[in-house]
């Protein structure tokens, strides 16, 4: 219960509704009518900075014909890794920015897609054979104590 002068949340709220004013609500679809999808979605009409709807639908195509897990905006060169034993992946930018990590169980494959170098650090490098762009990668040479670092794409 209130005190005089002052108003009850119930009654403040129904105020406040009963003042509403209806002409300053936008249908939805007039709003979306006016917007400029194609520049909200690319930011710039330069195509070689911002490609197409119709490019990003393509890059898209190409990542799932191929199965694989896209990690960066460009590029076409594929990393497969496939897992006889548990094993940590990290995959980095060269300048540092993680494009993937995760724990990967026995058994499973993992291909990513996009634009090199690629730093790569195996946690367990005996449990993986490892292709890039459909070609073996030897780890042994960068291997140390069970564990690989090494780059791709340069």
């Amino acid at each position: 219960e209130s005190t005089p002068g002052e108003v009850a949340p119930q009654e403040a709220v129904s105020g406040q509704v009963e003042h509403l004013d209806q002409t300053a609500i936008e249908p939805v679809a007039d709003v979306a009518r006016d917007i400029d999808f194609t520049q909200a979605v690319s930011g710039s009409q330069d195509p070689e900075v911002n490609p197409t709807p119709a490019a990003n639908l393509q890059s898209a195509r190409t990542s799932l014909s191929t199965g694989a897990r896209r990690i960066t905006e460009f590029g076409d060169e594929l990393l497969q890794f496939s897992f006889t034993d548990e094993c940590w992946v990290e995959v980095k930018s060269m300048a540092g920015d993680n494009l993937y990590s995760d724990l990967n169980r026995a058994g499973t494959t993992l291909t990513l897609q996009g634009r090199g170098p690629f730093r790569i650090l195996l946690g367990y490098a005996p449990g993986v054979k490892l292709t890039f762009n459909g070609e073996p990668v030897m780890l042994a040479p960068h291997t140390r104590n069970n564990v690989a670092n090494l780059v791709l794409g340069q």
